[in-house]
């Protein structure tokens, strides 16, 4: 729902290119039908994709139209957030909301499945 009545910009106006590049796991989405807030977990091998619905953790398919990706910030101290992109190994992390907490440093980050150009690392909480 939009706060303003006049927000500056149409509600079908384009504001990121949707391509299937643009997914990535962990990715923060919206499930068009539901109107749910999810987190993109991949592709399925019959043409559908699995996003998991962030209020309840289920996992559900559906076709691609049918997610919206929502552009996003780095977390800071105190967020909620979502682990976006993680190395294969800390898959089981995808849809679940964490808590960001202290910034932290990793001497090697390419070990820990983090991009060369991402400055600063966050300790997160994962409740269970």
């Amino acid at each position: 729902e939009v706060a303003e009545k006049n927000p500056g910009y149409a509600a079908d106006d384009m504001f990121v290119e949707e391509t299937e590049e643009a997914l990535v796991p962990g990715l923060p989405v919206v499930h068009v039908d539901s109107g749910e807030y999810a987190a993109y977990l991949g592709p399925c091998n019959n043409g559908l994709h699995k996003i998991c619905m962030l209020k309840n953790e289920e996992t559900i398919r559906c076709a691609r139209e049918k997610i919206i990706p929502f552009p996003v910030d780095p977390g800071q101290p105190g967020d909620w957030v979502l682990y976006v992109d993680p190395h294969p190994s800390q898959f089981h992390f995808l849809g679940r909301l964490g808590l960001c907490l202290e910034p932290c440093a990793v001497e090697d980050p390419k070990f820990m499945g983090v991009a060369e150009h991402e400055k600063e690392l966050y300790k997160v909480l994962f409740p269970n």
